[in-house]
């Protein structure tokens, strides 16, 4: 019995590990993202050219692979089609009017403080995720690839806004200690809350899709071409092969 306990613990710890892991990877992308950004205002002299157009909504597409392939199917798993519904739009409800107050009192950090927004709820759900369905790493890799190509475009953001490019990396770095401590909560608090990891998927589904036609197709669109549709379509391929080998 004692033995058993013990290899139940060990098997806890282990797993807490590996969601540790993932969740850090996830947010190492963010650093990583903005230092892309950082070498490229190095390299690059003047506007943005059109690849910058293209990363954001490389981004974009990851989130709807998310939206589409983990988050929506994870939660209608868990809930009944009212409360997926309800949780939808509620998710929306509370990014748009977070995103308006964002846009009336902090111009200059409102990528910033919407990626935070999106990043916090699907990383609880990511750590949930870990204790009882199959998407966690395929999550863990689509948040990854979300946050390399929001974290460009809040560097891009701030660094228009004023604020120097040393600076505004290290207001960015910090975020990538957000995905662990959220990953970890949902693993020790929501694996074995099935009905509210689903709630929270959903929730976090509408506040991405909001996010997607609100900020970031409009950012990627405003200095993209061919390529930023084309990077779109691949982000949300990304997502389908991920879902189909691994999810």
């Amino acid at each position: 019995m004692r033995a058993g306990a013990f290899a139940g613990v060990q098997g806890a710890v282990v797993s807490l590990w590996i969601v540790l892991i993932f969740a850090g990877l996830a947010g190492v992308a963010i650093p990583v993202g903005a230092g892309l950004a950082y070498v490229e205002s190095i390299v690059v002299r003047g506007e943005p050219h059109a690849w910058h157009g293209a990363i954001i909504a490389f981004g974009g597409g990851v989130f709807v692979g998310a939206v589409a392939f983990v988050l929506v199917p994870e939660g209608l798993r868990h809930v009944g089609v009212g409360f997926a519904a309800v949780s939808f739009a509620l998710g929306t409800l509370v990014v748009m009017l977070v995103d308006h107050a964002i846009e009336v009192m902090a111009q200059d950090r409102g990528e910033t403080l919407a990626m935070v927004v999106d990043y916090v709820p699907e990383a609880v759900a990511f750590g949930a995720l870990f204790g009882g369905a199959t998407g966690g790493p395929l999550f863990a890799v689509l948040i990854a690839l979300q946050n390399l190509a929001e974290s460009y475009a809040s560097f891009e953001e701030l660094k228009k806004s004023g604020v120097p490019a040393g600076r505004a990396w290290f207001r960015l770095a910090p975020l990538a200690l957000l995905g662990p401590l959220g990953a970890v909560l949902g693993f020790l608090v929501l694996q074995d809350a099935p009905h509210l990891v689903g709630v929270l998927a959903l929730f976090a589904a509408g506040g991405i899709v909001y996010l997607v036609f609100q900020d970031v197709a409009p950012a990627a669109f405003e200095e993209g071409d061919w390529r930023t549709t084309s990077a779109a379509s691949l982000g949300f391929l990304v997502g389908l092969v991920g879902h189909a080998g691994w999810g």
